[in-house]
């Protein structure tokens, strides 16, 4: 979050911060991953509101293999089942699961490692949660869990793999 620059006490100084730095994640992480390709764990975060009304919310992924493709799945009900089809990683999710598959939201990590999914540039909506069934509204009162589903390489052939797993309790 940065102090103060240039101080001559710097050796001196102390100072306590609290509270978030950067933009607040209104996602509570519940279910973690398993190291994908490259060594590390692909993380699932979100930065915005949880106010169901303010359609204001990222869905991010890092540390996404380079060029993977990936997309976000979601689902009310929270579960674990491990290395599904073969897959590196655990779905986190389960019954009526909603794919965000619409035109545009199969994303590309590219070189960054990053995957992203922005309500604010049109690419989904809080009033069209996708599920197997057809989608819903987020409300207050209503738990929505997300993570990412992204290609991967294990064992020298393809396969696929996951993020951990965070919830939003809408607003």
């Amino acid at each position: 979050c940065g102090g103060p620059s240039g101080t001559p006490y710097a050796s001196f100084h102390m100072e306590i911060l609290a509270g978030v730095c950067g933009p607040p994640d209104p996602s509570m992480p519940y279910c973690d991953s398993n190291p994908n390709s490259t060594g590390t764990n692909t993380l699932f975060g979100t930065e915005g509101s949880a106010v169901a009304a303010n359609n204001d919310l990222i869905l991010r992924a890092t540390n996404v293999p380079l060029n993977s493709f990936g997309f976000f799945i979601t689902s009310e009900t929270p579960g674990l089942t491990m290395n599904p089809a073969g897959s590196e990683g655990n779905i986190c999710v389960t019954g009526n699961i909603g794919r965000f598959v619409g035109a545009g939201q199969i994303k590309n990590a590219m070189a960054t490692g990053e995957i992203t999914l922005d309500t604010n540039a049109g690419e989904w909506d809080l009033a069209a949660i996708p599920t197997s069934t057809g989608p819903y509204a987020a409300m207050a009162g209503i738990r929505t869990h997300f993570q990412l589903w992204h290609r991967d390489t294990g064992m020298g052939m393809a396969t696929s793999n996951f993020s951990n797993a965070s919830y939003i309790d809408w607003q």
